[in-house]
């Protein structure tokens, strides 16, 4: 089978995700992910909106568990 570029399917190329996912890299975000969310669990509570804190921290429970899987 040809594709566009005109290269036999899967001679002399990795095939997965075209190269652009690397090691650690899920690893990296979901690090991210958490801080993120931990600043939005802090302005919430700055905000003093606490009946508001349970939406961050239902992102951040699945981040956290995403990063402990990484």
């Amino acid at each position: 089978m040809v594709d566009l570029a005109g290269d036999r399917e899967g001679v002399g190329r990795d095939r997965s995700c075209g190269g652009l996912v690397r090691a650690g890299d899920g690893g990296a975000a979901a690090v991210g992910l958490v801080l993120y969310f931990t600043g939005a669990v802090v302005a919430v509570l700055r905000a003093k909106l606490y009946g508001h804190v349970a939406f961050p921290l239902i992102y951040m429970a699945s981040a956290v568990a995403v990063l402990a899987l990484a």
